[in-house]
């Protein structure tokens, strides 16, 4: 079994760069509280088969975004 791995970015004009192998994707972080971007990214990486754990996830977000705010 390959592991796929993401990588998350936050971007100087308020979004959210995930990119799983050479599929890119931007999501807008403002307006939306902590469960709706949780969810946004999952669903994301999962339809791109980069399944994720939800703890190392949210461990993940929280480093990114949420430790700065």
């Amino acid at each position: 079994m390959t592991r796929i791995t993401y990588n998350l970015t936050v971007n100087a004009d308020g979004t959210l760069t995930i990119k799983v192998g050479r599929h890119v994707e931007v999501i807008e972080l403002a307006y939306k509280e902590r469960g709706q971007i949780f969810e946004d990214v999952k669903w994301r990486l999962v339809s791109k088969d980069a399944y994720v754990n939800d703890q190392v996830l949210t461990s993940d977000l929280y480093e990114l975004i949420w430790r700065q705010t």
